[in-house]
């Protein structure tokens, strides 16, 4: 932009442009069309933006141009037009229009990034009484304390999905002064963490968890849950990988007081 002000400032005229790098043909007005000639590509350049003028000649251009000023693709035609010069200043491959969805898609793929990772964390303590749900199925036991169903696994697979999103958190989402949540399956919790992230252009790439804990045994179940969190995500199983750990009896995990879940989310850029 500086070197076509520049070029504008003591010219009178300029524009970004590109040599022709491809061959050119010209067509015949037929049906089909056919090659009526191939141009010299030494003397044909790629019109960009910017164009810059002195403000004295663009207004002459119009003037001079009168009602036919629409028909012109662009304003250095209107200059040319009236025969003064137009400087070519040489452009850069990156910079184009935005004219239609297709460059819109080509935009976004060089503004925004095409994947975000997130990490989610959270923790229950054990509950008697209270159904006991990791990942979207009932195990036996004491449950988890909690404002919805406590499911420790999907609240730290839904945390990480909203912090790659740059969503915040779930409480911010879904606080347990809210009661739409009380009770809730924590599946449903996913299901709207997973269209939230689609609204911000966002799909779920894969996700990973690890639950430390004593108790239950996951590992035999660990396929099920894996089944239940994925259609909750509206992913394949594949993309979904469970698995547990005991915590080596250290901590409040070890003292058999709760639950933990560490979790990690990818989330892949979709077209909009």
């Amino acid at each position: 932009a500086a070197r076509v002000a520049e070029a504008a400032a003591r010219d009178g005229a300029a524009l970004a442009a590109l040599p022709a790098t491809d061959t050119v043909k010209r067509a015949a007005g037929t049906t089909p069309p056919r090659v009526a000639e191939t141009l010299d590509r030494r003397t044909l350049w790629l019109a960009q933006t910017p164009q810059g003028f002195r403000r004295e000649l663009l207004l002459a251009a119009y003037a001079a141009a009168g009602t036919g000023a629409s028909a012109a693709t662009d304003e250095c035609a209107l200059v040319e037009r009236m025969g003064a010069p137009v400087t070519l200043v040489p452009g850069e491959t990156g910079n184009f229009k935005i004219t239609g969805p297709e460059d819109v898609a080509r935009a976004r793929a060089i503004l925004e990034a095409p994947v975000a990772v997130g990490v989610g964390y959270d923790t229950h303590r054990f509950a008697p009484g209270r159904r006991l749900v990791l990942g979207g199925v009932e195990f036996e036991g004491d449950g988890l304390l909690g404002h919805s169903d406590a499911d420790v696994c999907a609240h730290a697979i839904g945390d990480a999905i909203l912090g790659a999103a740059g969503l915040g958190d779930l409480g911010r989402h879904f606080p347990d002064t809210d009661p739409r949540w009380k009770g809730v399956s924590s599946l449903a919790l996913l299901r709207e963490i997973a269209r939230k992230a689609s609204e911000r252009g966002w799909s779920v790439g894969n996700c990973d968890v690890t639950l430390a804990a004593r108790r239950p045994k996951v590992a035999p179940r660990a396929e099920e849950m894996r089944a239940r969190l994925a259609e909750a995500l509206g992913i394949s199983p594949a993309q979904v990988n469970v698995k547990a750990t005991t915590g080596e009896g250290m901590g409040f995990v070890g003292r058999e007081e709760g639950i933990a879940a560490h979790a990690t989310a990818l989330l892949v850029r979709t077209a909009r």
